[in-house]
């Protein structure tokens, strides 16, 4: 990232900031217009590359063999019961068709139906638990290097095997001294000592960045001040993968996340989002952004809302984006160049 990303701030002002989130700070390393319209909005830290609304990454990733095992059991109860309603059921249908009506009978199959539904849902519910108990059964044990220089892959599950246990935080940390919070998808913790974050990306490719390691190393750090414990490591998991990065806690990468932090201070310190406004970027970063992503605009419905005011659509034809609407252009997002391009064609 380069210094004109961030437009112009003073970099000797001191004024007091309030608490940093720490997805706020890694979107701001992505992009710092991205930065700000984090800032301005009122999500929580889940420790997910984005807060924004759409499907997420599922899977059992904090189960246990036991637990599977105890799943599977309480699936195969549920669907043996559900089988058990289709007697009852099919018969209540063909009662109603000989001594009712035909029309009776089809109202009555709705109840089929619902059986039918849930018997389904059962089935797949079942397959899933079996094949990720057999990926976790079959899974090679990983050896874990606890002092990494180097990112490296790994699998999940090998990692479970290895002795690694998975929990959810229950609170954002927060470190007073640097006034910062966040809060991991889930901390994986191996004996008295070990913490590692873990933080999971929803879109684009396999790849990790700069923001990716600036904010695993900031969950590594609240977990060293909060818990008091080692946290060599940071693990950065896709969606649809069981393979992960292994994102190691050296003094590199705790120096970009010291100076990202000192940027971040500064350009909103400096900045009433007049000063400091984030310039435009110069590169593809725009180009899979979801907050440049165009979607339809429904009034009342799809408008963006940004420190708790709507703000005024910047219309393209009838759509419009959030980065759009708050910074007042079209980002080329590739949805609004492809847009663009046949605007142009129509126009010739």
């Amino acid at each position: 990232m380069h210094d004109d990303d961030f437009g112009d701030f003073d970099d000797d002002c001191d004024v007091a900031f309030p608490v940093i989130r720490v997805h706020e700070l890694s979107e701001f390393v992505f992009c710092p217009r991205a930065g700000v319209i984090a800032h301005e909005t009122a999500a929580e830290d889940t420790g997910e590359e984005s807060s924004e609304p759409g499907p997420r990454l599922g899977g059992y990733w904090d189960y246990t063999e036991h637990r599977f095992t105890e799943e599977i059991q309480t699936v195969r109860r549920n669907l043996l019961y559900w089988l058990l309603l289709t007697i009852p059921s099919v018969a209540l249908i063909l009662v109603i068709r000989a001594y009712v009506s035909l029309i009776a009978a089809a109202i009555a199959a709705s109840v089929l139906g619902f059986v039918l539904s849930k018997i389904l849902y059962s089935l797949l519910q079942l397959f899933h638990l079996v094949r990720e108990r057999y990926l976790l059964r079959n899974a090679k044990e990983a050896t874990v290097n606890f002092a990494p220089k180097h990112v490296t892959s790994v699998n999940w599950w090998a990692l479970r095997k290895a002795g690694f246990e998975c929990r959810k935080p229950d609170d954002n940390y927060f470190d007073s001294a640097e006034q910062i919070a966040g809060k991991p998808w889930r901390v994986l913790s191996h004996g008295i000592q070990i913490r590692v974050p873990v933080v999971r990306k929803h879109r684009g490719e396999r790849t990790h960045g700069p923001q990716h390691t600036v904010r695993l190393m900031a969950y590594c750090h609240l977990l060293e001040i909060c818990e008091r414990a080692d946290s060599p490591f940071g693990i950065l998991m896709f969606a649809g993968s069981d393979e992960c990065v292994v994102v190691p806690n050296t003094k590199q990468h705790r120096q970009e996340f010291s100076e990202a932090l000192n940027r971040y201070r500064r350009f909103f310190s400096g900045s009433d989002h007049d000063r400091g406004h984030p310039a435009i970027p110069r590169d593809t970063r725009c180009r899979g952004c979801h907050l440049g992503k165009p979607r339809k605009y429904v009034q009342f419905e799809s408008e963006t809302v940004l420190d708790g005011e709507s703000l005024s659509p910047m219309l393209m034809d009838d759509h419009h984006c959030t980065c759009g609407d708050r910074f007042r252009w079209y980002p080329p997002h590739k949805d609004i160049v492809a847009w663009q391009q046949r605007k142009r064609e129509a126009l010739e």
